[in-house]
């Protein structure tokens, strides 16, 4: 698998159904969602995800979010307690990433929990993610396509200049997200890697 950066694409159909197969061939993606772009893989494939681990140089032990279709799907992936389900009946689609036990039985790549029980997953409603979603038909694993540091999702607007540049594309995004564990005692939200109760 070669992650190296091949084209920057307008996601018109044509190229998100040519992103979709790159996808389903174990390669990498970026794409934008509601709050970041992010760099994607085929999160059923472990070589792929660790293609994402590599190309961002992000430590394994750094959870991915898995990006979803819906909410039944994502209920293929996770046990969803009452809470988490009013959450994602609330805000999915949208930006909010929930923390949930892991199936046993599922297929997910176990790099993108990074060895935990837990799995965070998304669905997404901008478009283009949507419909990339819709067209590779599994699962996608991913984070921001800037370079972070190993503690922080999210960076600045002049850092990620630099790292887009690195990659031949100039591009500024503000990157920020949220993520809620609604199987705690009392629902904790993430954010730039801090935790802090609601």
């Amino acid at each position: 698998m070669d992650s190296g950066l091949k084209k920057i694409a307008p996601a018109d159909d044509a190229a998100i159904r040519h992103a979709a197969r790159i996808l389903r061939g174990g390669g990498l993606v970026a794409f934008p969602t509601e709050t970041v772009y992010g760099l994607g893989a085929d999160a059923t494939n472990g070589r792929a995800v660790a293609g994402i681990f590599a190309a961002k140089g992000r430590p394994r032990f750094n959870p991915l979010i898995v990006h979803v279709q819906n909410q039944a799907e994502a209920e293929r992936h996770a046990i969803f307690p009452d809470t988490a389900r009013l959450l994602a009946q609330q805000f999915w689609p949208g930006g909010l990433t929930l923390v949930m036990p892991r199936r046993a039985d599922l297929s997910l790549s176990d790099l993108v929990s990074a060895g935990l029980p837990t799995v965070a997953l998304r669905v997404p409603a901008h478009p283009v993610a949507a419909r990339l979603l819709r067209d590779t038909d599994r699962p996608v694993a991913a984070r921001t396509s800037s370079t972070v540091n190993p503690w922080s999702p999210t960076m600045l607007v002049s850092q990620n200049r630099s790292s887009f540049s690195s990659w031949g594309r100039r591009a500024a995004v503000s990157l920020a997200f949220t993520s809620v564990s609604p199987v705690a005692a009392s629902p904790q939200a993430t954010n730039s890697g801090s935790r802090w109760k609601r």
